[in-house]
């Protein structure tokens, strides 16, 4: 019987790895831009105190597989390191530094958004116009490249200052409905 167990352990260990679906460019792209984006903003001083890390959370279906992972892994921004986080529910956001709000949340966009009240969470999305309903960042897939939407109007209502050197890259929009 111990015999038999261990040749079935054995099998197993021998056998490859079962193959990881490919993530879409898609994605890999997405996972880079929120890396990248992290560098361009500020979060107010008291969000960055605790742990010293970066929080980058993703909140609705995960389309990145481990590409967000490995897109942050052994990186930093300005000293402190990157930890990602899939988030269960909404009350986990406001701990995060980086908001991912995937297109599987579109329906509850509105109550998301407006759980952040306290502000210190940039919000990044790539739900069709996400930036005018409220959102700071949205990244828009225009064929094998991505482009920014910002609303600065929300980002200053989070107490985010986004790069003068980002805003250049994208399209400045503004909310729908607020003021």
């Amino acid at each position: 019987m111990r015999r038999s167990l261990w040749v079935a352990v054995a099998i197993l260990v021998a056998l490859p790895a079962p193959a990881q679906a490919p993530i879409p460019l898609e994605h890999q792209i997405k996972a880079t831009f929120l890396y990248t984006i992290a560098k361009f903003i500020q979060c107010p001083p008291e969000k960055l105190e605790g742990n010293g890390l970066i929080g980058i959370g993703v909140f609705g279906k995960d389309k990145f597989g481990g590409a967000l992972e490995r897109q942050v892994q052994g990186k930093s921004v300005e000293g402190r390191g990157i930890v990602v986080r899939r988030l269960t529910g909404i009350e986990q956001a406001p701990v995060q530094h980086i908001l991912f709000i995937g297109a599987s949340e579109k329906r509850r966009l509105g109550a998301i958004l407006g759980s952040l009240t306290a502000g210190g969470v940039l919000t990044v999305g790539d739900i069709d116009r996400f930036a005018e309903q409220g959102g700071m960042v949205n990244l828009v897939m225009k064929g094998n490249s991505v482009s920014l939407e910002i609303n600065t109007g929300a980002a200053e209502r989070g107490q985010i200052k986004i790069s003068s050197k980002l805003l250049k890259l994208a399209r400045v929009v503004a909310d729908r409905g607020r003021r």
